[in-house]
């Protein structure tokens, strides 16, 4: 099995990569550099892991990248973990910072989109393959200060929908994944309160959970089942009552997921 993750030298993409390395599967990873890669895979030598220095953003190059991994090889699924978001704690955003929300959706959308015209060029000729965003519990409703990282998730989540319905007569098959927390240094930098956050997870236990949701080949899943009921509850109630019940809790963890 040949596996490709975008956002694959951290957190969740990082334990991704080591899971299926650890199944046997040939795993091809970008995000950074290169000495970056080596400190997130130190005992890489040998395994069946290679990686891309790749920026998402760039059209040309991820298509050049994928189809290098995909060379005389299947492409058996692309997880697209490559994100950002607003990038420093949410009582450190004063003003709407236009750079930064140009990023977000630069990476978050526009690089999703590369990864899939990439793979695409490679699944659609063998009609088989998956292709498996990571969104986040947050597209679900907004948060204050953090709109541009809430508006690309949600927007990621619905066009996963539709390009499911697009290309399950082509034989391949849409994943989108939506976690709420997850304990990585990206976080502990951003989210001050993040040890009271609920249902936190560890990077190994959302990478488990969401190879889960991947094998199964679900369209879209909130990881873990606690933040999936939370968020189903919030999304449904009044806007007013859901921001007087997110306000304090936003107040004290910062950024969103």
């Amino acid at each position: 099995m040949n596996i490709f993750i975008t956002g694959g030298t951290s957190g969740l993409g990082a334990a991704l990569a080591e899971l299926y390395l650890s199944k046997g599967a040939r795993v091809g990873v970008c995000g950074g550099t290169l000495e970056i890669f080596k400190a997130a895979f130190p005992r890489a030598s040998g395994q069946r892991l290679e990686f891309y220095e790749l920026d998402v953003r760039d059209r040309d190059a991820t298509r050049r990248v994928l189809k290098a991994f995909s060379a005389g090889q299947t492409l058996d699924c692309v997880i697209a973990s490559a994100g950002v978001n607003n990038g420093r704690p949410r009582d450190q955003i004063a003003s709407i910072d236009f750079d930064r929300e140009h990023l977000i959706f630069d990476v978050n959308l526009k690089g999703f989109l590369h990864t899939v015209e990439a793979a695409l060029e490679v699944m659609l000729p063998a009609k088989k393959g998956q292709i498996v965003a990571i969104a986040s519990a947050a597209a679900y409703f907004p948060l204050s200060k953090v709109g541009a990282y809430c508006a690309s998730k949600m927007a990621l989540v619905r066009y996963c929908e539709s390009l499911a319905m697009d290309l399950k007569k082509e034989g391949i098959t849409v994943s989108c994944i939506a976690p709420g927390y997850i304990d990585t240094p990206l976080a502990r930098a951003t989210q001050p309160g993040l040890d009271d956050i609920p249902f936190l997870m560890a990077p190994v236990e959302a990478a488990r959970l969401a190879f889960h949701v991947i094998e199964g080949k679900k369209e879209l899943v909130v990881i873990p089942w606690g933040v999936r009921y939370l968020t189903y509850i919030l999304a449904r109630l009044p806007k007013c009552v859901r921001e007087r019940l997110l306000r304090p809790r936003q107040n004290r963890m910062g950024v969103s997921p």
